[in-house]
């Protein structure tokens, strides 16, 4: 049995589910930032999946390629952030103690 273009887009949706799960049921800001990525690879995997359809694309795989760098510093950023946060908060949840 070939692997054909719904295999990929059958991953990619279940990995973009994991991940919109995992943003929604999580108030730790690392696995939010893991959901965000397991969403973001979905993306990524379907458009390889589509740049694939025609011969060798070459502009495809370029604009593949400018977005996986543009969002590894975003990525970046987030754990900087994160970093930051905990290190102000002395928390890695979102939500507030409530120890009154």
């Amino acid at each position: 049995m070939p692997v054909g273009i719904n295999h990929f887009v059958f991953i990619g949706s279940l990995l973009f589910g994991l991940g919109l799960c995992i943003v929604i049921s999580s108030r730790n800001i690392v696995k939010i930032l893991l959901g965000i990525i397991l969403m973001f690879l979905s993306s990524v995997l379907n458009f390889a999946a589509f740049s694939n359809i025609k011969w060798f694309n070459p502009e495809s795989h370029i604009i593949l390629l400018v977005v996986i760098f543009f969002f590894v510093l975003l990525l970046i950023t987030g754990y900087i952030l994160a970093y930051n946060f905990v290190k102000k908060y002395k928390m890695l949840s979102l939500e507030p103690d409530n120890n009154d």
